[in-house]
């Protein structure tokens, strides 16, 4: 794995390199970086790196200004003192927003988010809007001051409830999103997705079990309960039970 660090604080630069090798021994460096003039120069030429850490304040600027000058291939995790730009941070090809002092753990999650998603993958294209993540097969939720990655492949079922969107993990978590259903089955890639109803979407493996409900219904078990019963409209169980069986 080839890394390219953008820090214009030596001392930090270092520390990070250190928690890197750590984590990761195989790794290789590219000389830092330290200003925004730098950045841009390198990754206008051909490099061959994998990994991008970006500090936000460089000594002649701000690095998004980089994203401007140069087109950026490779994910970035983003590094800094300071929480107040993560959502703009988001709308550039970012793997994660880490506030210094960088933590072992949370680098860790990183590497592993790397892996699980980007490794002999294609990359999508740089700087997408906020209103393009659905093309992205990822989330970008705001919550608070922090921002969610939250990943297509991760989510269980999607459910609505008082004129609001939810996604629920295998994990259990929910998160709230923009999007009502109609607009995600548009986006849907494949069949491991089903509209059961007008309230529910649920992947094949979020369904624990199944019984026999009223008019020909079927009545679904999901792996996380929502507080209420969860069953496959009349219309649409003649369908559902044909794309269980698949």
């Amino acid at each position: 794995m080839k890394i390219v660090i953008i820090e214009d604080e030596q001392p930090a630069a270092t520390r990070l390199c250190s928690l890197i090798k750590q984590l990761q021994p195989e790794a290789e460096f590219f000389p830092v970086l330290d200003t925004v003039e730098a950045a841009a120069a390198f990754f206008r030429q051909s490099h061959e790196h994998d990994l991008i850490f970006m500090d936000i304040h460089l000594a002649d600027g701000n690095s998004f200004e980089i994203f401007r000058l140069s087109n950026i291939q490779k994910p970035v995790i983003f590094t800094t003192a300071y929480d107040q730009y993560a959502l703009e941070a988001f709308k550039v090809y970012s793997l994660d927003y880490l506030l210094k002092p960088v933590k072992s753990e949370e680098l860790r999650a990183v590497f592993e988010k790397y892996k699980r998603h980007y490794t002999h993958q294609s990359l999508p294209q740089t700087n997408l809007p906020d209103e393009a993540a659905l093309q992205e097969k990822r989330y970008l939720i705001k919550i608070g001051q922090k921002i969610e990655i939250l990943p297509y492949e991760e989510v269980a079922f999607y459910y609505t409830k008082e004129k609001l969107t939810f996604a629920v993990n295998f994990r259990g978590q929910r998160f709230p999103l923009e999007y009502t259903l109609d607009h995600i089955m548009q986006h849907m890639a494949g069949s491991d997705y089903f509209r059961i109803n007008r309230q529910y979407i649920v992947h094949r493996k979020a369904i624990q079990s199944m019984s026999a409900a009223t008019k020909s219904r079927v009545k679904l078990q999901l792996i996380h309960p929502t507080g209420e019963e969860v069953i496959v409209s009349v219309e649409r169980s003649p369908e559902f039970k044909k794309w269980v069986k698949r």
